[in-house]
């Protein structure tokens, strides 16, 4: 019995990746998922650090890093640096324990800095911030920085529904240093507020994708991504209620999966309150989904939205989507 289930299931393993590379490569363009299996070979063990820039300067850590002999690259965010070789663990570091570094990919580095700061200031007021899923920490931490360096009044509520995770969120939080928040176990459709929020990030649960998680393909199906793409929905709707008026939204997902990204971009601006506008970071790689997508009917659907894809192997870092608005 315990041998035919394991046939049965390394059966439906095989079944559902031979469907996905098919499926994959229909909407990416043929040989895609040969390039993000490459990909995943190539850059999955990528490490990249966020200077936090509250607490320290450039300049100190890229010494620091020289004379630690630690090999590091800029990036296009100007506090985000590539590890290309360390002799030691960051994450256990002087700077790291300091809560100067932050070990942060890339791209989940980009929804933070779609954020326009200039124009946070014009708005003479206490910005009010929501993160709507906010475990382990990154972004919270992220947004707690760069509004301290940018001297913005603010403050900031975070949730997480998970206990479990929650300590890890209050971990990071208290290892950095940053203070200015609350943290509420409980489930963001669930959450209310009488006071609506100026900045909402809502980076979804997702399903994830082959560069972070190398069981994956073991792990989904497509009714799976179906049932994901649903609770987005429904958290953007939630977000949505939340915002305030001229309020920012930042939805983001670490899927390549175009019903978590793409497909619920258009919903949202189809039926609620908000409109989409542009980050205005420059990447030296493609990101624009209507030049990445082949599949004709979400292409021709995207004509005028603006979002940020991150393909693995054309940005070397983790699978992720970016859209922003505005309500």
């Amino acid at each position: 019995m315990r041998k035919t289930f394991k046939n049965r299931t390394i059966k439906y393993i095989m079944n559902f990746s031979k469907e996905y590379e098919i499926r994959f490569d229909e909407n990416f363009g043929k040989g895609s998922f040969s390039k993000l299996l490459d990909a995943k070979r190539k850059y999955s063990n990528n490490s990249f650090i966020r200077i936090n820039l509250s607490k320290t300067k450039i300049d100190n850590v890229e010494i620091f890093l020289k004379k630690n002999r630690v090999l590091f690259s800029k990036t296009f965010i100007n506090n985000g640096i590539k590890i290309e070789k360390s002799f030691f663990n960051l994450s256990s570091s002087l700077l790291t324990l300091n809560g100067e570094l932050y070990l942060q990919d890339l791209a989940s580095q980009v929804p933070v800095n779609c954020i326009n700061f200039e124009a946070l200031k014009l708005m003479n007021k206490k910005i009010r911030i929501l993160d709507m899923c906010a475990s382990p920490g990154s972004k919270t931490s992220q947004i707690i920085d760069l509004m301290e360096y940018n001297n913005i009044d603010f403050e900031l509520v975070a949730l997480e529904m998970e206990k479990i995770r929650i300590q890890r969120l209050i971990n990071n939080l208290q290892k950095q240093e940053f203070k200015n928040y609350e943290i509420y176990n409980i489930d963001a459709l669930s959450f209310e507020s009488q006071n609506k929020f100026d900045i909402i990030f809502l980076d979804a649960p997702c399903s994830g994708n082959l560069i972070e998680d190398k069981n994956w393909l073991n792990k989904r199906d497509f009714k799976g991504i179906k049932e994901r793409a649903e609770i987005q929905k429904k958290l953007l709707k939630k977000a949505d209620s939340l915002l305030a008026n001229n309020g920012f939204l930042i939805y983001s997902t670490c899927s390549l999966e175009l019903e978590e990204n793409e497909e619920n971009a258009i919903w949202a601006l189809k039926n609620l309150n908000l409109k989409n506008i542009k980050c205005n970071l420059k990447f030296p790689f493609e990101t624009a989904p209507e030049k990445i997508i082949k599949n004709d009917k979400i292409k021709n659907s995207l004509k005028g939205i603006n979002c940020i894809r991150f393909m693995p192997y054309l940005s070397r870092t983790q699978g992720f989507f970016i859209c922003c608005y505005r309500k």
